[in-house]
């Protein structure tokens, strides 16, 4: 299956990284796919139109790092994005449903992002531990010393 995102036309594989469909929630998606002959991860979601996306987060974190390499090595690369303009508010209103009350979730937009894909730190056999506790540094380094809610 072809996607088109941000101008770029991604094949799409049969391969599903991650999935959690249900009535509640963003019914997140992580597929493969491939692009001028690499491999990709593309993430489909229907976060609520009020969350702050999550590409201006990641871009907030790189600038805030401030080139340290031990923080900008640990954030994901953006290869290419784009919100669709299919929205769960339109569905809403065309039924008669009144717009956001206490308790019920904003509307939801169709958000795509595509990362590179990256090997699994599983597959690090000798270098694992160290892996994991360069990704713990960096977590611990956002929370406690920059103030970054991820």
């Amino acid at each position: 299956m072809l996607m088109t995102i941000d101008e770029k036309e991604f094949q799409l594989t049969r391969d599903v990284y991650h999935s959690t469909l249900g009535v509640i929630g963003r019914g997140t998606v992580t597929v493969e796919a491939k692009f001028e002959g690499k491999t990709y991860a593309v993430k489909i979601s229907w976060p609520e139109e009020s969350r702050p996306n999550e590409v201006e987060i990641l871009q907030a974190a790189m600038e805030s790092a401030q080139g340290d390499t031990d923080i900008t090595n640990h954030i994901p690369t953006v290869f290419a994005t784009q919100d669709f303009p299919y929205h769960t508010g339109t569905i809403r209103k065309a039924v008669g449903i009144p717009g956001c009350k206490d308790g019920h979730p904003d509307s939801r937009a169709l958000r795509v992002i595509v990362f590179p894909r990256l090997r699994p730190i599983t597959s690090l056999k000798r270098r694992f531990i160290r892996s994991w506790l360069e990704c713990v540094r960096c977590a611990c380094y956002q929370i406690w010393l920059m103030h970054i809610c991820l």
